[in-house]
């Protein structure tokens, strides 16, 4: 993720992307002044956090600092940013969502390059912060998170699913794949090969390069598994 600007929510025409939030997450119907003042002090609080995180790291980062970067009230960071996790998180979703939009599988490729390239993707995303994304994933997982934000994870996790399901369910209409296969199975199996690749590299027991060969190799004969 190069550049050191704040990543921004996606524009409602990128919403098609199928790990996208709904537009109204970001905004409310109707924008009224005090809306406008409301946004214009967060988006303070986002740059100022995305910068102290990348530039002094995660742990060394407290919510005073972000509220004196942003020229913001302490009580106006955690009312409007939530928790220095909350905000790491929102702002890596957010990084993620922008590059998406540039984002393409192709269609008529073989099913286990699709599946790779779509892994892969998120992959490279993380290999360019590697200590910031030990963080995201270690608050995505363990964190202390409320049940709307728990909510929406779940959410991007099963449009993720969803998406490898309905590759399967084209591989079965077509007759490329066996029809007894359960395709929410094979999205969980596929997205467990990718969670054990991710998290094995997160932890240093093997270098990522090494672990991408093994999740291609593991694609390959996940896939093989299915031909009829």
């Amino acid at each position: 993720m190069g550049g050191a600007g704040v990543p921004q929510p996606p524009p409602p025409s990128a919403l098609n992307t199928f790990i996208f939030l709904p537009a109204g997450r970001y905004a409310p119907a109707t924008v009224t002044r005090r809306d406008r003042h409301k946004q214009e002090r967060l988006d303070r609080i986002r740059a100022a956090a995305w910068d102290l995180f990348r530039t002094q790291g995660y742990e060394h980062t407290t919510i005073r600092q972000i509220s004196e970067r942003a020229d913001v009230a302490v009580g106006t960071v955690n009312v409007l940013g939530g928790s220095k996790a909350s905000l790491l998180i929102s702002l890596f979703q957010a990084a993620i969502e922008d590059r998406l939009r540039e984002f393409r599988v192709d269609a008529a490729a073989p099913l286990e390059d699709r599946l790779y390239d779509c892994l892969n993707f998120f992959l490279c995303f993380y290999e360019a912060q590697p200590d910031l994304a030990r963080h995201f994933m270690r608050e995505t997982l363990y964190g202390d998170r409320t049940p709307e934000e728990r909510g929406e994870e779940l959410a991007r996790i099963d449009a993720l699913m969803g998406l490898i399901s309905g590759w399967l369910t084209q591989e079965q209409q077509a007759g490329r794949a066996r029809a007894d296969v359960e395709p929410l199975l094979f999205s969980q199996t596929v997205f467990a090969l990718y969670l054990l690749t991710l998290q094995s590299w997160l932890a240093g027991l093997y270098p990522l390069n090494d672990l991408r060969a093994t999740l291609r190799r593991g694609l390959q004969a996940t896939v093989l598994a299915l031909r009829p």
